[in-house]
């Protein structure tokens, strides 16, 4: 079975794998510039008003920001069964413009296990950024079944910043990365449904 990472709410693709690159001193990766169409509607919601003028982490891939939230909500982890714990670690980074100290610059590195207490094989490694209150270290997945009852992992990780202050767009949101994996299919503007079985972002 493969591993499905699902969107953290309900909400909608506010841009997605179109990330431009102000300087290198501001921020680095694999896109030096705005190559990738950014602006206009290709590759951000600019129905929205948003820019794609932001930084992706180096490392990690297909960035996906989900918007629709609102500042001081939950924010979820919602994968599928196979995964029965995650380690939660923290890290800053994506935020130019902003000290690493800002909650804007707060992230989450979530690796997956098959099994509880973080051991067993690793299935797959999925980052959040813009994350206030950030859980740390291992948590297993709260149905002690391994899903058996409830068929998918849901763990609390943090909560949704204010409005972001980055050099990006405005507006409450979620920014994930991938480490492996795959994306799946979307478009930006594309509504998405939060939850265990909602719309999934990544798949390993």
């Amino acid at each position: 079975m493969s591993t499905v990472v699902y969107a953290p709410m309900s909400g909608s693709v506010w841009s997605l794998d179109c990330y431009c690159y102000f300087t290198a001193s501001a921020c680095s990766g694999p896109n030096s510039g705005c190559g990738c169409g950014c602006g206009s509607g290709s590759g951000c919601d600019s129905g929205q008003g948003r820019i794609c003028a932001h930084c992706a982490i180096p490392g990690y891939s297909s960035p996906v920001d989900i918007g629709g939230a609102s500042s001081g909500d939950t924010l979820w982890f919602y994968a599928n069964c196979p995964v029965k714990s995650i380690n939660a670690e923290q890290f800053t980074g994506g935020c130019p413009g902003q000290s690493n100290s800002s909650q804007w610059a707060q992230s989450l590195k979530i690796t997956m296990y098959d099994n509880f207490g973080g051991s067993g094989s690793q299935l797959g490694v999925v980052v959040y950024h813009h994350v206030a209150n950030r859980v740390s270290g291992v948590i297993n997945n709260s149905d002690p079944t391994g899903c058996l009852y409830n068929h998918y992992c849901a763990i609390p990780i943090g909560y949704f910043t204010s409005n972001c202050g980055c050099s990006c767009y405005s507006g409450v949101h979620v920014h994930m990365q991938r480490g492996g994996g795959s994306t799946e299919s979307m478009s930006c503007g594309q509504s998405l449904t939060g939850g265990g079985g909602g719309s999934a972002i990544y798949r390993w």
